[in-house]
């Protein structure tokens, strides 16, 4: 109750956790993009892209993801699958750019791939360690949709 000819005004608090004010769902979203989907523009709108999915971090055996920058146009859309059971990572994949780094996190306990295979012809690759994870790096260009297959 106040005496006042007006609404009285209680100033809230000034709080701002994690990045500039109301800015915190871009880094929950960068986070989410470059992390977990595991997409990274390594140049111009997608020219170069990385890619680097964590989904079995997380117990995740499918996802289907699409980044895009629509000012320029420049995207990156995969379809990711685990199948433990057959041994076998399936990425389904396209973009806008010239080539795709990948860097692939293998799933728990497994620390080597037998074979890559993009659209039905071997891919060189390397196996990769950091800490106790283990990755299969690949490059490909990015001059049409593409099926990955990595048998581990």
């Amino acid at each position: 109750i106040n005496l006042a000819d007006s609404t009285y005004y209680v100033k809230p608090k000034l709080e701002s956790f994690g990045g500039p004010d109301n800015w915190a769902e871009a880094n929950g979203m960068a986070a989410l993009v470059e992390g977990l989907a595991g997409v990274k523009n390594l140049g111009l709108a997608f020219d170069q892209t990385g890619l680097s999915p964590r989904w079995s971090s997380s117990a995740t055996d499918s996802a289907d993801v699409c980044i895009s920058l629509p000012a320029s146009g420049g995207y990156l859309s995969y379809k990711y699958v685990n199948r433990p059971k057959t041994r076998e990572i399936s990425l389904l994949l396209t973009g806008s750019g010239n080539e795709l780094k990948g860097h692939i996190l293998m799933p728990d306990n497994i620390k080597k791939a037998n074979s890559v295979i993009c659209d039905e012809k071997p891919v060189e690759f390397r196996t990769s360690t950091i800490r106790s994870s283990t990755y299969i790096d690949f490059n490909i260009p990015l001059d049409k949709v593409h099926h990955i297959r990595i048998k581990y």
